[in-house]
C-alpha cells in the first residue's frame, strides 16, 4: 500500500487576499456545523431524560428540573466531551452554573439512590 503524502500548508502570510476570505468561511461553516450538531444531542438527550427543550432551557429552579439539567451537563461533559464553555450556551447559562450543575450531579450521584438509578437507566439505554 503506498504511503499518500500531505502538502505542507501555505504560511498564512503567502495565501491571496481571496484565499484568506475563503478560509473564513471555510472556519466559520465548521463552526456553524459544530453548533447545529451539539444543539442536536442536546435535543437528543433532552428526549431521552423525559425534559422538553422550554423547561430545559428555562431558568424554573424547580428540582426536577435541575436534577435534569444536572444529567445532560453530566452526559455532554463526561461522554460527548463538551467543554463547559462549549455546554454554556447550549444551555442559555454561564460557564459558572454549569460548573455549579456538574459539582452537584456528582452529589446526587455519590448521595441520592433514586438518582443514580435514574442516571444509570438512562446511560445503559
Amino acid at each position: 500500500m503506498a504511503f499518500l503524502h500531505k502538502k505542507p500548508l501555505l504560511p498564512l502570510h503567502s495565501i491571496s487576499k481571496s484565499n484568506k476570505n475563503k478560509l473564513s468561511i471555510n472556519s466559520n461553516f465548521h463552526t456553524m456545523e459544530k453548533e447545529n450538531l451539539n444543539r442536536t444531542l442536546l435535543v437528543e438527550l433532552a428526549d431521552k431524560v423525559g425534559i422538553s427543550m422550554d423547561d430545559l432551557l428555562s431558568h424554573c429552579r424547580r428540582q426536577q428540573l435541575v436534577d435534569d439539567r444536572c444529567m445532560i451537563v453530566a452526559l455532554l461533559i463526561n461522554d460527548y466531551h463538551l467543554t463547559q464553555k462549549e455546554v454554556a450556551p447550549l444551555l442559555q447559562i454561564s460557564q459558572p452554573a454549569v460548573s455549579k450543575l456538574l459539582t452537584r450531579h456528582e452529589d446526587l450521584v455519590k448521595y441520592n439512590a433514586s438518582y443514580r438509578n435514574q442516571f444509570n437507566s438512562i446511560i445503559n439505554q
